[in-house]
């Protein structure tokens, strides 16, 4: 219902603000006294398209603005779906125009298009002229009217959030339907692939290791005399690192028992000579151990091949990459094997919900025929009192 309109510079309107209480409303006046004015005002904040001539003369911009009570009217669906702001007992309907041909249109301050506007509008105002009826043709409309007289926004909610689960699992179906019928057109594919993949027993890791080795066993002659010269340098009696530290650790040791402040170097000496002489140690096994093994370069070389071989194929750059394709493979032929008990779970989801459905349509129907009962009833008793007491109205 509307409460207020607000109109500034509009037509030949510099500012007028209208309150219309509850109840009924009339506004008379003679031939050109602003009549039509007020519904074309009206008609700009509907959604209708206006031009720079609406502004009044010599004014930059003219603004509409109409107060609505919504509190019965149920629209809070329409609200939520349109991101709208929703308040449960108001809405506020605002126009602005622009001499320079600009126009704004609000929905309680929230900026939207004139389709908007007629959208909204057509729940709030319906505009009744000698040969226009703007809502009472309309299905939908006809529907809301029943329904308010039932009193069914429970029962209607309760069907509508049904039936759109009962939509969802029938979409849910159709589409698991398609991809098991393209699934299964590259089965044969998709089992070969993944075979193939799993066969190849793939690990983490594992390339990096294997070419660590192959690049050790290609150079073992050079990295064992590598080796051998370095342990060499270390431990040689003649010129050797550790044999050096060992005759200065004595030296200190002699000099220390005359000069104190020796203790420290003593320490740090001895220090170097014990690291220095395990890392020749190890340097010394490490080069023993070492052996050229043709099998084995020949054994890891096989296996980077056909590593390299499948991450050429499969165009990626490395094993993770290579698991994950394995992986969703098996993903992919496991929906298709499974894919039959999936279908029937949903299908028996969605025989539950059509009949749940069903059921709501049917109550729905039922006080939908009970208020059209009423409204048939009510409707022929009052134009009996304008003098028609042999009308015959049916819903």
């Amino acid at each position: 219902m509307l409460q207020t309109l607000t109109i500034q510079n509009y037509a030949l309107i510099s500012h007028l603000e209208i309150d219309f209480p509850s109840g009924f409303s009339v506004i008379t006046g003679e031939t050109g006294a602003g009549k039509s004015i007020l519904l074309g005002a009206l008609s700009l904040i509907l959604g209708q398209r206006a031009d720079a001539k609406s502004i009044k003369q010599n004014e930059d911009r003219c603004f509409i603005e109409g107060v609505f009570d919504i509190s019965s009217y149920q629209l809070d669906s329409l609200f939520s779906e349109k991101g709208w702001e929703y308040d449960a007992r108001q809405c506020i309907l605002r126009r602005e125009i622009w001499a320079s041909g600009k126009s704004r249109a609000f929905i309680n301050d929230s900026p939207v298009g004139l389709n908007d506007l007629k959208e909204l509008g057509a729940f709030l105002i319906d505009i009744h002229s000698q040969h226009q009826n703007l809502l009472l043709a309309d299905n939908q409309f006809q529907m809301q009217v029943l329904d308010v007289i039932s009193k069914n926004k429970e029962l209607k909610n309760e069907y509508l959030s049904t039936y759109r689960e009962y939509i969802r699992i029938e979409k849910e179906i159709n589409e698991l339907k398609e991809k098991v019928n393209i699934r299964k057109t590259e089965e044969d594919y998709l089992r070969f692939q993944f075979n193939q993949l799993e066969e190849a027993r793939l690990q983490s890791g594992e390339q990096d290791l294997l070419e660590q080795e192959s690049e050790t066993l290609s150079h073992i002659e050079e990295i064992k005399n590598g080796l051998f010269q370095l342990e060499l340098l270390l431990s040689s009696e003649n010129s050797g690192i550790v044999p050096a530290l060992k005759e200065s650790l004595k030296q200190l040791q002699t000099l220390q028992k005359v000069y104190s402040a020796s203790e420290p170097m003593m320490e740090r000496v001895e220090t170097a000579y014990l690291d220095l002489k395990d890392l020749a140690t190890d340097i010394y096994s490490r080069q023993e151990n070492l052996e050229f093994n043709p099998e084995r370069l020949q054994e890891i070389n096989d296996r980077l091949h056909a590593i390299y071989s499948l991450q050429q194929k499969h165009r990626v750059d490395s094993v993770d990459a290579l698991i994950d394709l394995r992986d969703n493979l098996y993903k992919q032929i496991q929906e298709i094997d499974h894919s039959g008990e999936a279908l029937e779970q949903l299908e028996r989801k969605s025989a539950q919900l059509y009949e749940q459905v069903t059921t709501f349509a049917g109550k729905l129907s039922e006080t939908r025929k009970e208020a059209a009962q009423t409204l048939e009833n009510q409707l022929i008793k009052i134009v009996g009192i304008l003098g028609m007491p042999n009308v015959r109205f049916s819903v």
